[in-house]
Formats: structure tokens, C-alpha cells, sequence
């Protein structure tokens, strides 16, 4: 017979026993006689019987699936997340079925739609919509991570944005420098990125820093800023000699993009334009080595799957909501100018 052609109906025939015996030795449920037990198993090698787990999980109510759904693979962080967790979710039996929503809520809402439909148990989800309405309709346990939204009713893990984020435009500050760029170009309309963008202007205000518009680079909401528009901004800051003597840059792909636009330019980090980053690059070869808040995908990972197994194991606490918000170091480089 071919492998995986067979059912759960061919070994119970060749074992000579109930479809309910079968299913109680596959499941190791119910009282099962030894001897039974034995023609099982036997059966199951003999016939090389490959259980389906998905379909089985579906007929108890539950695959020992559980969906991540993440803007992006190639960014770095969101690779420590899914490492973070898959290290506590396997430990529990569970995998991990993986989606990718190019920050489009749209493609978010179909995939959180399917998966919630038939494939998981709980679902991690670093979400690009400022609506929670269909996380709080949602029976399935659900862990938001990275991008906080304050009406959604679910478990959350983030970084902290707003101190870390003046602790950023301080180091610029403190470096004399009063002519500065923010680049809020990452999808500026979600909760987390404005928290960023106002700790940075609330610091440069606070320091009698005036953040001239021109200065402010954004991307349309929805979309990124990308690697020719900012090279397109750098190019005419240069043609009109109004370039900004710093530049604190909110995401690290955007930083990255900012150093490949002014390498292209020629113009000099940090000796025409200082550089400061709110997440870390994706090579520690990359240089100059960038100040930048330094963000640790798989503790974020790692706690959202504690937060999700407890809630499927059903742990008493685990009934609860909970927001964790890490804090987050900053690692200084060579990235930063100090003016006279």
C-alpha cells in the first residue's frame, strides 16, 4: 500500500480491531488493552500508517498550530521573533505556521481571516491596522507584538518607544547639533511610529530645537519610504546646501537605506551628516557602526509564546490581558559628529 494513502480505517482492518480502538492509541486516550494496544502498533509499522495531526487536531478542536503573521522576513527583528518564539511554543508541541502581510492591512485581514477560519490555535500577529475591532472579535487566543493598539482587548508585547526614543534625540542633542532631520518614513500613521516620532520632537522642543518641516521625512500612509525617495531628499538637501547636520532615522531598514542613499551621494557619515537609529542595522559590518536603540526580537518572541501556551494550557492567570513593554539599551557607535 502507498505510504501516506493509508487511513486510520486500514489499521484498524489489519489490526482486527475498532476505528475507535485505532483512535484511542493514536490519541493515547481512553482505556485500551495491552494486547489491543500491541496490534496497533504493530499495524501502524507494518502498513508504515502516517498519522494526519492537522486533521486529527481538527476533529478535537484543536491542530497544535499557531499562526505568525509579521510585515516582513528580511528584517532582522522580526526573524528574532519568530526564533524567540518557536523556541517556547515546540517545547509545548506546537508549530508555528508563518505569514507575511508587506505591512498591508488588507493581506493582514485575509490571512488573520484564514487562519482563524481552520489552521490555529492562537495566532501572534505584529499588525499594520490601527483597528483592534477584529482582534477583539476574534475567539482565538491572540498576542499582539511590537505595534501596541490601545482598543485592542489581547495580550501585548512590545518594546518601549517613547523614553527610548528621547533618549535618542538626546545623544544628537548633546552633541551640539540643531540643524535635525527626523525620518518617521516607516509607516508614520501606526501608534508605535508616532510615539517615536513626538518623543523626538518633544526632546528637540524642550531643547529650543525648532523641527522645520522640511526636515521631517514621511512616507504616504500605508507605504515606506523607499531607498530613490530618500535618495531623491538627501540629492536636493545637497543641491540647496540645506542639508541638516543630523538625522534621527525611526526603523532600522530606513537607517540602512539613509546610509546606502548618502554613500551613493557622497556625503560623509558622520562627517557631513550624523546618524542615529531606533532599532539596530542588519550586519554588524555594516560602518560607521550606527548609534541606535538596540531592539531584542526573540525576548519579545519568547514572551509572546509564553503568554499564548499559558493561555491554550489554561493557566488561571493566563484568563487575564497582559502588556509587557520592554525597556531597551542604546548601543553607541561611531555614527554621531560632536559640533563645536
Amino acid at each position: 500500500m502507498k505510504k501516506g494513502s493509508v487511513t486510520i480505517i486500514d489499521v484498524a482492518r489489519h489490526a482486527g480491531v475498532s476505528i475507535a480502538t485505532v483512535s484511542r492509541v493514536l490519541n493515547n486516550s481512553g482505556v485500551v488493552s495491552p494486547e489491543a494496544a500491541e496490534k496497533v502498533n504493530r499495524s501502524i509499522k507494518e502498513l508504515s500508517y502516517e498519522m494526519n495531526a492537522l486533521a486529527s487536531g481538527l476533529k478535537r478542536g484543536k491542530t497544535k498550530v499557531i499562526g505568525l503573521i509579521i510585515p516582513r522576513l528580511t528584517n532582522v527583528f522580526f526573524m528574532q521573533v519568530l526564533e524567540g518564539l518557536e523556541a517556547v511554543v515546540s517545547e509545548s508541541g506546537y508549530s508555528i505556521i508563518l505569514s507575511v502581510s508587506e505591512n498591508d492591512p488588507e493581506k493582514e485581514k485575509k490571512m488573520f481571516d484564514k487562519m482563524s477560519s481552520y489552521m490555529v490555535d492562537g495566532l501572534v500577529i505584529a499588525t499594520s491596522t490601527t483597528d483592534g475591532t477584529m482582534f477583539n472579535e476574534s475567539n482565538l487566543p491572540i498576542v499582539l507584538i511590537d505595534r501596541r493598539l490601545k482598543d485592542a482587548k489581547v495580550d501585548m508585547v512590545t518594546d518601549e518607544n517613547y523614553l527610548s526614543s528621547r533618549k535618542l534625540a538626546g545623544i544628537v542633542i548633546e552633541a551640539g547639533h540643531r540643524k535635525v532631520s527626523v525620518a518617521n518614513g516607516l509607516l508614520p500613521h501606526l501608534p508605535f511610529m508616532q510615539e517615536r516620532f513626538n518623543a523626538c520632537k518633544d526632546a528637540l522642543e524642550e531643547a529650543g530645537i525648532l523641527l522645520e518641516e522640511r526636515y521631517i521625512v514621511e512616507g504616504r500612509k500605508g507605504r515606506n519610504i523607499t531607498l530613490s525617495e530618500i535618495t531623491a531628499i538627501l540629492a536636493e538637501w545637497k543641491e540647496k546646501d540645506i542639508m541638516p547636520t543630523a538625522m534621527i532615522s525611526l526603523n532600522g531598514k530606513l537607517t540602512e537605506n539613509i546610509m546606502t542613499a548618502a554613500r551613493k551621494l557622497g556625503i560623509r557619515i558622520p562627517g557631513e551628516l550624523s546618524l542615529v537609529s531606533f532599532g539596530q542595522l542588519g550586519s554588524e559590518l555594516i560602518e560607521p557602526k550606527v548609534t541606535a536603540v538596540i531592539q531584542d526580537g526573540h525576548r519579545i518572541g519568547k514572551k509572546a509564546g509564553e503568554l499564548l501556551i499559558a493561555k491554550l494550557e489554561g493557566e488561571g492567570r493566563a484568563m487575564y490581558n497582559s502588556e509587557v513593554i520592554f525597556n531597551c539599551e542604546i548601543e553607541e557607535g561611531n555614527s554621531v559628529k560632536k559640533l563645536e
